[in-house]
């Protein structure tokens, strides 16, 4: 099949960026202001790449730090919440002071994002202090990007012109699109005329999986093959039945808290519309 070249990069950039979600450090972070005294380790959660972390704007963001000090005294440590868009109206950001201790010790950072319409940068910033005067260390700035809980809005009208049936045994895809008022129907209710017809089916990995169960003339079916594979893809067949997009990245389970998650599943979606 010839598919949008557009369509096509965008995918494959968010598989790029979904498939690099994953557990592992991010950067090692040396601020000359502390050596040799304490240097930082910062592991965001969830994500190996090194660049900003994303979130929902209006909840709250936790980000695991390792924090080493090498020698003693340990100097304190502030955190602060810093804003770079104008655009925002809202109250202080949160700073949060940190007591070093030796020995590399996890420090869990959580901050509350406002809400934000359009995405928005953030940074957190950390700072030594000093005789009550604070040392910024913009070194180890960590870079946030905030999104509005809003990318899939475009898609509640869709789902009222089709059929959209899901099979889900374990339920996550099902409850996320009742939270987000993406109108669905369980798999074993019958197909109707005359309206299109779309199927999500979520392979978890069980052996009582069959792909071809839910290919049927007439429909288009997405398959989510949410086991860990080397090599994170999307591929579209159309066939003589339908079109099947076969989705082979573990992205079901993010969907709830991460934007670029959103992002790629809005990427399918629209790869279903004619």
């Amino acid at each position: 099949m010839v598919l949008d070249v557009r369509n096509f990069i965008r995918i494959l950039v968010m598989t790029v960026l979904i498939a690099g979600l994953g557990s592992g450090t991010v950067s090692a972070l040396d601020s000359n202001e502390i050596l040799p005294g304490p240097w930082i380790e910062i592991r965001p959660a969830g994500s190996s790449s090194a660049g900003p972390l994303a979130c929902f704007g209006g909840r709250e963001i936790s980000i695991p730090a390792v924090i080493s000090c090498a020698s003693e005294p340990c100097p304190a440590l502030t955190a602060r919440l810093i804003q770079l868009s104008s655009a925002l109206e809202t109250a202080p950001l949160e700073e949060i002071h940190i007591e070093l201790e030796p020995g590399p010790i996890p420090y869990p950072l959580t901050f509350q994002i406002p809400a934000v319409r359009r995405q928005t940068p953030f940074i957190v910033r950390f700072g030594r202090l000093d005789n009550n005067a604070v040392h910024l260390l913009p070194e180890s700035d960590i870079t946030v990007e905030a999104y509005p809980d809003t990318i899939l809005d475009a898609f509640k009208p869709w789902s009222r012109q089709v059929q959209l049936r899901v099979a889900d045994r374990d339920g996550i895809l099902d409850g996320f699109l009742t939270r987000y008022d993406i109108a669905h129907e369980d798999i074993r209710v019958p197909a109707r005329e005359p309206l299109p017809k779309v199927v999500f089916a979520v392979n978890t990995g069980d052996r009582t999986f069959r792909r071809e169960r839910f290919i049927q003339t007439g429909q288009t079916t997405v398959i989510f093959h949410e086991q860990s594979e080397p090599l994170a893809r999307v591929s579209v067949s159309d066939t003589a039945v339908g079109r099947v997009i076969d989705v082979h990245i573990k992205l079901i389970d993010r969907l709830a808290a991460d934007p670029r998650a959103q992002q790629m599943f809005a990427e399918i979606i629209q790869m279903t519309i004619p």
